[in-house]
C-alpha cells in the first residue's frame, strides 16, 4: 500500500517528475536519504494499492516507471496513473504535458543525459523556495514591455523561454541553459554541467544570453542578465572548469565575458542555502555591508577583483561563489604579491586551500550565520 497525502515522500516525487518530466535514478539523495528514496521509487514502480490521505483507495498499480541502466537509468510517471494524478494535481497536468510533449519521450542517451541536467537544476531550485509553479509565477510575453515586481523568485524553463523568442529558437536550441532565475532586480541563467567541466557552445551562447535580456527588459525591472548559477555536483568542476581554461584559448577568450558573474552552486545542502542567499533582493550589498566598514568597500576596479581593501590589505569575498573573481584573483597572486584574504563559507574552505593553495589567508564563516543576519527563511516548493 502507498498513502499519497502532501509532505510524504511519493507525493514529492511525483509532483517534482510534474515540474521535470523524468529524474535520474541515481541523483534520488538529493530528495533524501538515497536508501530511503529508493525504497520508496521502487514500491511505486511496482504494483500497489494507492491511498490519499483521507485513507480512500483511489488506484491500483505502478505509479512511475523505472527504465533504462547505468546512469541513464530514469524515473518517470506511469501513464495509466493519470487519472489519479490529475486528480491531485490538476493544476500541474498541462504544465507537464507541455513540457514532456504530452507524455513523449526520446530514449536515446544524449537527450536522457540533458532532461537530467534540466530535472536536477529544477529539484535544487524548489528545495530552495524557488517558484516555477504555473498559476504562481509572473506570465512572461514579447508583445509590449510589462515590467513585473517578481515578490518571489521565479523559475522559467528554457522550453518557455524559446517560446517566447520563436525566431531564436533554432539558434539557441545547442545551448546548455535549462533556464532562468527572475529576483527583483537579478535575472539568472541557468546551467548544470553534473561532472563535467564548463564548456561554453560560442556563438549560441550568447544568442542565448541575448534572448534572455529580451525576455528580461520586457518582462522584469532586473538589470542585463550578466549573472549566471553554474550547477555541478562538486567543487572538482571548479577545477576541471579552469583547467580548460588553460588548455583551451577559446575557452579563455570567452570565460567571463558572456556572463561577468558565475556563481558555482553544488547539489547538496550547502547548495540549496546558496540559493536561498542569491535569490534575496541586494543581497550582495547586505553580504558586503556585513563583512565591512563601508570605507573599506571597494568602489572602483582595481588590479584584480576584490571586494574591499584597508591599507595594503586586500579582502576577497567568496560567499558569492564567484568563480569568475576568484581566477581574476588567483591570475593576479600568480605574477605578483599581495595580502590578500579570502573570506568564504565553512563548507567552501578545503576547495579554496586547495585550489589558491599558500598565497592567501582564508577566514571561513557559517552560512546560516549569514542567512539568519538577513532574516532569510526557508521556503520549499516540493
Amino acid at each position: 500500500m502507498i498513502i499519497i497525502k502532501p509532505g510524504s515522500h511519493a507525493y514529492r516525487i511525483v509532483k517534482l517528475l510534474l515540474y521535470t518530466g523524468e529524474f535520474p535514478y541515481y541523483s534520488l539523495g538529493m530528495l533524501g536519504n538515497v536508501r530511503m528514496m529508493k525504497n520508496v521509487v521502487n514500491r511505486m514502480a511496482e504494483s500497489h494499492e494507492v491511498r490519499d490521505d483521507s485513507g480512500k483507495t483511489i488506484f491500483q498499480g505502478k505509479i512511475l516507471n523505472i527504465s533504462g541502466k547505468g546512469q541513464f537509468k530514469t524515473i518517470r510517471l506511469n501513464a495509466y496513473a493519470f487519472k489519479i494524478i490529475d486528480a491531485l494535481f490538476s493544476d500541474l497536468m498541462e504544465y507537464y504535458r507541455f513540457l514532456t510533449g504530452n507524455h513523449r519521450f526520446r530514449g536515446d542517451s544524449l537527450n536522457v543525459e540533458r532532461h537530467h541536467r534540466v530535472a536536477e537544476s529544477v529539484c535544487m531550485l524548489l528545495l530552495a523556495g524557488i517558484e516555477m509553479h504555473p498559476d504562481k509565477v509572473p506570465q512572461l510575453q514579447m508583445d509590449e514591455t510589462n515590467k513585473k515586481s517578481f515578490q518571489y523568485p521565479a523559475f522559467y524553463h528554457s522550453r518557455i523561454l524559446k517560446t517566447l523568442i520563436k525566431d531564436e529558437m533554432k539558434k539557441t536550441q545547442f545551448t546548455r541553459t535549462v533556464g532562468a532565475v527572475f529576483t527583483q532586480d537579478i535575472c539568472y541563467a541557468v546551467y548544470n554541467t553534473r561532472n563535467a567541466a564548463m564548456k561554453w557552445s560560442g556563438a549560441g551562447e550568447i544568442k542565448a544570453r541575448d534572448s534572455l535580456e529580451m525576455v528580461a527588459t520586457m518582462n522584469s525591472y532586473a538589470s542585463s542578465p550578466d549573472s549566471m548559477f553554474l550547477m555541478g555536483k562538486n567543487f572538482d568542476v571548479i577545477v576541471k572548469t579552469m583547467r580548460l581554461l588553460d588548455t583551451d584559448p577559446k575557452e579563455k577568450i570567452i570565460f567571463g565575458h558572456i556572463y561577468r558573474y558565475i556563481h558555482f552552486i553544488p547539489m547538496n545542502e550547502f547548495g540549496v542555502k546558496l540559493l536561498q542567499l542569491y535569490s534575496t533582493p541586494c543581497w550582495k550589498e547586505f553580504t558586503l555591508g556585513l563583512l565591512f566598514d563601508t570605507s573599506m568597500i571597494r568602489r572602483e576596479m582595481g588590479a584584480f577583483k576584490y571586494d574591499a581593501k584597508e591599507d595594503d590589505s586586500y579582502f576577497v569575498s567568496f560567499l558569492d561563489s564567484d568563480i569568475v573573481k576568484l581566477r581574476s584573483v588567483l591570475k593576479y597572486l600568480e605574477k605578483n604579491k599581495a595580502d590578500v584574504t579570502v573570506i568564504c563559507f565553512e563548507d567552501q574552505t578545503d576547495f579554496i586551500q586547495s585550489f589558491m593553495g599558500s598565497c592567501v589567508t582564508i577566514h571561513p564563516i557559517k552560512i546560516d550565520e549569514i542567512l539568519d543576519a538577513l532574516k532569510i527563511k526557508r521556503r520549499n516548493c516540493l
